[in-house]
């Protein structure tokens, strides 16, 4: 089975960070859940995402990500990187720059912006709602597009509504359960899929 490291988003690491672990974990992945905030942790609405926006700003991007490195340094290379908004860039950040990747998934964030190539056979799924303030519609495409010049697989998933942390169990607001199992099914599609072998090895 796969390794699997879950980075939070920007609320922490909040128990719907530890569902996603455990439905992983579930299906015999071993998962690793890194915690980037030092234990804090923001419910949603208004109030919860500009405190954890703070949280992340009052750290700063670059001590985040240098935090998210610190994690996996003593994890093999050879992991799926999974992520949520703000965790979804640090997953992709791994992906690109940690050697040895096997797949990305990222939830409701990362994307191209700036057309960093895509490293060569490491396959990449996007998954947000269409309307979801928080993502650059276009950001997931040019990804995927970025991928599949470098020989990866990828696919961008999107789901109808305007909700962003839409998986998070804890957020009644935004929490979805149909559109979750839907996501879930599909990711566990893609490591199933990473497991037999179906994506283009790296050259």
């Amino acid at each position: 089975m796969a390794e699997v490291v879950v980075f939070h988003s920007a609320l922490g690491l909040r128990p719907g960070i530890v569902d996603a672990a455990s439905r992983l974990a579930d299906h015999g992945h071993r998962v690793h859940t890194p915690d980037l905030y030092d234990g804090q942790a923001f419910e949603g609405g208004r109030e919860g995402y500009a405190a954890g926006m703070m949280r992340m700003e009052d750290l700063g991007w670059t001590a985040v990500v240098d935090r998210a490195w610190a994690a996996v340094d003593d994890l093999p290379q050879s992991v799926v990187y999974l992520g949520f908004s703000m965790g979804a860039g640090i997953a992709q950040e791994m992906a690109i720059h940690r050697p040895g990747a096997r797949g990305a998934v990222l939830i409701g964030g990362g994307g191209a912006y700036d057309d960093e190539p895509w490293p060569l056979g490491v396959p990449v799924d996007c998954h947000h709602m269409v309307d979801d303030p928080w993502v650059d519609e276009y950001a997931p495409v040019r990804l995927a597009r970025l991928a599949a010049r470098a020989g990866s697989c990828s696919s961008v998933y999107l789901y109808p509504g305007d909700q962003h942390l839409f998986s998070d169990p804890g957020l009644d607001e935004e929490f979805d359960s149909d559109l979750t199992e839907l996501m879930w099914r599909r990711i566990m599609r893609f490591l199933i899929r990473l497991e037999a072998g179906h994506y283009p090895a790296r050259g």
